[in-house]
């Protein structure tokens, strides 16, 4: 029965169903009706492959923008604007900035990386994004996901985005629907009613 499966660095992808499942079930490191980082999540999908998410579960990723990331991404996009220009960044101070700007949706990409690197498979089924700040060569940003509402019936996953320099000011907001096709719709209904009943009980 082995051979169905082919050896990943997320456990076994079923050659058959084309769905991850773990090698074997470990015990559970957090309190699964807490929220919880999407890596905690991922890694603790059953034997199927499906996987529970709760409101408040999130996930973060963090980028140094570079010089020569911005000529990167002027060469693969086409986008060759003088605003990012990075050798002369005198269009970029007439139009009212301290220097050149990064590409704005190069730093978006910072969202992606959160939910690809933490929770393989999630789909970007609809993104929206606002800057309230530019972003400079050499500055670092860290994108936050977070779930605020999911949607079990359609498996759509809506999360809210922002993003933060090195001086933990926001600089992008905005909001993702994913679609998650191994969201485990049932149990999720079970660890809410659970999560309701524990807080009746506390009050």
């Amino acid at each position: 029965q082995q051979s169905l499966y082919k050896s990943s660095p997320f456990g076994y992808l079923s050659q058959s169903r084309f769905c991850i499942v773990t090698k074997q079930q470990k015990e559970l490191q957090f309190d699964p009706l807490q929220p919880t980082t999407f890596t905690n999540r991922y890694n603790a999908r059953d034997a199927e492959g499906k996987v529970k998410l709760m409101i408040g579960d999130y996930t973060t990723y963090s980028k140094t923008f570079s010089a020569a990331d911005i000529q990167k991404y002027s060469k693969l996009t086409g986008n060759f604007n003088p605003l990012h220009d990075t050798i002369d960044d005198t269009v970029a101070r007439r139009a009212g900035f301290e220097g050149t700007i990064i590409h704005g949706m190069f730093t978006t990409s910072i969202f992606s990386a959160a939910i690809g690197a933490h929770f393989p498979g999630a789909i970007v089924f609809e993104i929206y994004s606002r800057w309230s700040k530019p972003i400079y060569i050499g500055e670092t940003l860290t994108g936050y996901v977070t779930i605020k509402k999911i949607l079990a019936k359609a498996k759509l996953v809506v999360c809210d985005l922002v993003a933060k320099n090195q001086d933990d000011i926001a600089c992008i907001s905005g909001k993702v629907t994913l679609l998650i096709k191994n969201l485990d719709t049932e149990d999720l209904e079970k660890m809410r009613k659970k999560k309701r009943e524990q807080s009746q009980e506390t009050k």
